[in-house]
């Protein structure tokens, strides 16, 4: 009886535990490296495509995305399901604005019909989750704190060194801002431009 007892013995119930654990654990990895990747290409796309944030009344607001050579205003508009609202319609002159391949746009449509378009940035966090990279030059303390490893002081600093010592032209620059690191600048290097 005594090695029948040894045999049932040989797993507590702690040890199953932690072996489902690092089980789920390891499936975990897998599944986040196998699935999670980015598409290739994505920041290559990303720069040329027309982007434009949408909103106001349209049916559906937020940023979208056309990959086309030419493209009007009114495309935008009906990718994001359509004006809100019976009888609103686009003025042909509106409808036909030709939305050049590589802008992003700010679109808003008022409760008339009427539509405030600019050719405008995408700026901070929403660039960075649509592949577009921060121009270190040109972005807000805000806007710096939508990447990794960035801290309010550090951005402050950023913004201050560029204010007193004109535009950043290479990483290596980076290095005389004080609370700058080679683990930070290495992590910025993707989502960073001059």
């Amino acid at each position: 009886m005594a090695p029948k007892r040894m045999i049932e013995k040989i797993y507590t119930s702690r040890q199953l535990l932690a072996i489902a654990i690092l089980g789920s654990l390891l499936l975990l990895f897998y599944v986040s490296r196998y699935y999670l990747k980015s598409p290739k290409g994505l920041e290559k796309a990303a720069a040329a495509d027309v982007w434009a944030e949408i909103k106001g009344d349209v049916v559906h607001p937020g940023l979208y995305n056309l990959e086309s050579e030419k493209t009007r205003l009114s495309d935008l508009l009906e990718k994001a399901g359509g004006l809100k609202g019976e009888g609103i319609t686009l003025n042909s002159e509106t409808a036909n604005t030709d939305v050049r391949y590589g802008d992003s746009w700010s679109i808003k449509v008022l409760p008339s019909g009427n539509v405030e378009a600019k050719r405008d940035k995408i700026r901070g966090a929403r660039a960075l989750a649509i592949g577009l990279k921060i121009s270190i030059n040109t972005a807000t303390k805000d806007e710096l704190l939508a990447l990794p490893l960035m801290n309010e002081k550090t951005a402050t600093r950023i913004v201050r060194y560029r204010d007193t010592n004109g535009p950043f032209t290479s990483f290596d620059q980076l290095r005389n801002v004080p609370g700058v690191t080679e683990r930070r600048i290495n992590r910025w290097e993707k989502y960073l431009s001059f």
